[in-house]
């Protein structure tokens, strides 16, 4: 999320929300909660500056916040979406760390 977030430095507009959103994203799965605030507080701040932002990621990451959702909880929502992404539209992507969930 670290990085995310320094490359969200150097961005602006839509590419910058999309950025900081994933950051926030990364920070919330990874039990940091004030980073990932941060990040999705930023990302929110921005997303207003662009209207035609797409913010439906950043508008359930920042609702799970707000609802206390735990960490492994949102994790086990990011894993249903891979396996969706696999299935139904044939991404290939990695198989998940077994520490993951």
């Amino acid at each position: 999320s670290e990085t995310m977030a320094a490359v969200a430095r150097m961005l602006h507009g839509p590419e910058r929300v999309a950025t900081l959103t994933a950051a926030g994203f990364f920070a919330y799965v990874d039990f940091q909660g004030p980073s990932a605030r941060c990040a999705i507080d930023a990302a929110r701040a921005e997303a207003a500056q662009h209207p035609l932002c797409n913010t439906r990621l950043l508008d359930l990451i920042e609702q799970a916040l707000d609802a206390g959702i735990h960490p492994k909880q949102m994790r086990k929502v990011s894993g249903t979406g891979v396996g969706i992404a696999r299935s139904a539209f044939g991404v290939e992507l990695p198989a998940p760390n077994p520490d993951w969930l």
